[in-house]
């Protein structure tokens, strides 16, 4: 077993980056110092520091006698802190918890007493420390313990770009471990990230002290799986090998190069995964939709193009990005959004990309699958109940896939389960099972198809004269959703089979006037529900006569409905007349704003003779009512706004 293991080890710690390792090889091989550093450069998050340990533990396990120096620069503001780490790292039994607490007192009590101590913990002590050390530079100790010693190698500076010191003195006190007889030193830095006041500073510095230097490349695979052994779960480990090539696709697309955002990942992943249902976690194309979502939050999340807290626009975004392309392949510029300045636009070309609608839903009955989302990333939340939901309503949970959908995926069928779900759809719509247009829309584009592709005998004519009965049925039973919401080529995260075809094309259309019948035949109910709104419910009735969003989705949006059209204006006074003076300013301005930017299409011309009446009904309070505060605010309104709306309305006849 242990030979099978060793022979399964990579050659290289990274392939891409084999170049360095083979130079390190050589660099930490030399008897004495090269008499100049090494430097090795790179972007952040291209994994110098992950790969620089990696190569220290490989020294280790290859039982050098020799130790090696690992100092990280980061937020060091003066030298005499990084003599402490080198300390630190020289004697690691004084960097203890214990020691640290006690570290402002141990040079007074080595300026006190001789002290003989194993400082490296080996066989033999390391010699003592006089009483004159408080006399001594304790870098000029360092240098002196350190060459004395040649059991030290290499000394690596690391995340030099973040250290606060002045290059030129940063650099003079490199130079002391660089001119020593035995260490080599290393020094990983980002030049990009140099401040440009230091530039020319760094450049003439760095040519007294550096004979090499080596590019690191960023390489996902290398550390990918690196981080993956490093897991305990062998299910997660199992997994997430037999998907690197979606990870490292997603990343590529992303142009991302960060490998720390990798571990997170695959931390996020097993996270979730734990808390799957036993089920879930054997689908795998359920967990291979969780997994790319998770890959594209962090790396947009991480990269600054997404905000947590917006994660819920995200669904909304995509419906709006698929709606642009759709209208720009038409050279329809009227379309507009305005998600790019809260979402970027990368990010939501990143998901039509590579993931399935479904898992971010956010009009799932049972659960806003969006929510769920943007609560594990924001708050760090794993909510069981809600990812149980989300798995539950999953089309990859073959126990509550329809048979509609089944048939959506006719091509992945066996012989025997299509002709079962081609049966059983043709049976429900015998029993006019289906009331969701949506639903009804993507059947007929899937007979269609199937007829397009000759696996149905019905006739592309007749299937779309089919559909129209089946939609005659309904209005005549007044079972036609009028609310239903026209998503241009996509419903229920399933784009229609056939959309571009002129005979899908020509029923979307009678869907479309069949709705428009439907909300016809319901507006005299609906009138009478936007009194009742009105009366008891003030703020919502605003919205749903002027606002084009809706904060309540138990009302109604009739900004675009000729809805007045069926209230009887006596009827609308006397709720009118009952509010406090300032909602009956606030009232006439929800009606002047309806106005405002006026569509032909809407009909709301229609409106006008409500709008004449309800003048004529409130100029007749104020002459009625001469002295009140009411009818001075109403006498000026009337004057001035229903005028106005009135005028606007009759230009449009």
């Amino acid at each position: 077993m242990e030979i099978n293991n060793i022979s399964n080890q990579p050659e290289y710690i990274s392939e891409k980056n084999k170049h360095i390792e083979q130079y390190l090889d050589y660099f930490s091989s030399q008897e004495k110092s090269t008499g100049f550093a090494l430097l090795i450069k790179g972007e952040w998050g291209s994994g110098k520091s992950w790969f620089i340990n990696q190569y220290i533990n490989k020294l280790k396990s290859n039982s050098s006698n020799k130790q090696n120096l690992y100092i990280n620069l980061y937020g060091i503001n003066n030298v005499s802190q990084i003599d402490d780490l080198i300390f630190a790292a020289v004697h690691p039994i004084l960097s203890s918890k214990t020691a640290k607490i006690a570290g402002k007192i141990v040079r007074g009590l080595l300026s006190k007493w001789v002290i003989n101590t194993n400082w490296n913990q080996d066989s033999k002590p390391d010699g003592n420390v006089q009483p004159s050390l408080e006399k001594i530079n304790i870098k000029d100790f360092f240098n002196q313990s350190l060459e004395e010693d040649s059991k030290y190698n290499l000394i690596i500076f690391d995340d030099l770009e973040r250290c606060k010191i002045p290059i030129e003195e940063l650099f003079g006190y490199i130079n002391n471990f660089v001119d020593s007889e035995y260490l080599k030193v290393v020094i990983i830095l980002n030049e990009n990230k140099i401040e440009e006041n230091n530039h020319d500073k760094y450049k003439n510095t760095k040519e007294k002290i550096i004979g090499q230097t080596l590019e690191m490349i960023s390489d996902i695979d290398s550390a990918l799986n690196f981080f993956i052994e490093e897991l305990i779960q062998e299910e997660v480990k199992v997994y997430l090998k037999k998907n690197i090539n979606t990870i490292e696709d997603i990343y590529i697309e992303s142009d991302s190069h960060n490998l720390r955002i990798l571990k997170q990942i695959i931390l996020n992943f097993k996270r979730v995964f734990e808390k799957l249902p036993e089920e879930a976690q054997k689908s795998s194309e359920f967990i291979h939709q969780i997994l790319k979502v998770i890959i594209i939050f962090s790396l947009e999340i991480n990269y600054g193009r997404l905000e947590t807290k917006n994660i819920r626009l995200v669904p909304d975004a995509i419906y709006k990005t698929i709606a642009k392309d759709y209208h720009n392949r038409k050279n329809d510029n009227n379309i507009k959004t305005n998600m790019n300045n809260i979402i970027d636009e990368k990010s939501i070309r990143l998901f039509l990309s590579f993931f399935d609608l479904e898992i971010l839903d956010s009009e799932n009955e049972h659960l806003q699958n969006i929510i769920w989302w943007q609560k594990f990333f924001h708050k760090g939340l794993i909510d069981q109940e809600g990812l149980e939901i989300l798995w539950n309503n999953s089309k990859y949970n073959n126990q509550n896939i329809p048979e509609w959908i089944k048939l959506y995926h006719w091509s992945n069928l066996e012989d025997e389960d299509f002709t079962d779900s081609f049966k059983s759809v043709i049976e429900n719509l015998k029993k006019k099972h289906y009331k969701d247009l949506g639903v009804i829309k993507h059947i007929i584009g899937i007979f269609l198809c199937l007829s397009e592709n000759g696996f149905c005998k019905i006739s592309k004519k007749n299937i779309i004269n089919y559909g129209k009965k089946y939609l005659d049925h309904l209005y005549k039973n007044n079972l036609l959703d009028a609310n239903f919401t026209y998503q241009l080529q996509i419903y229920n995260n399933l784009w229609y089979q056939s959309r571009d075809s002129q005979e899908f094309k020509e029923f979307s259309k009678y869907v479309n006037k069949s709705i428009n019948s439907a909300k016809k035949q319901n507006l005299p109910d609906e009138a009478n529900n936007l009194l009742k709104l009105m009366e008891e419910n003030f703020c919502a009735y605003i919205q749903a006569i002027c606002s084009k969003n809706i904060t309540n989705n138990d009302h109604k949006n009739y900004l675009d409905i000729p809805i007045f059209k069926y209230i009887k204006p006596q009827e609308y006074f006397d709720i009118f007349i009952k509010k406090t003076n300032i909602d009956k300013q606030r009232c006439l301005w929800s009606l002047k704003n309806r106005y405002k930017s006026y569509n032909t299409e809407s009909n709301l011309s229609s409106e006008l003779d409500f709008i004449k009446d309800l003048k004529i009904i409130i100029d007749g309070y104020v002459i009625k009512n001469p002295k009140k505060i009411s009818s001075f605010i109403l006498k000026s309104k009337s004057e001035k706004e229903l005028k106005e709306i009135i005028d606007k309305l009759e230009q449009n006849i």
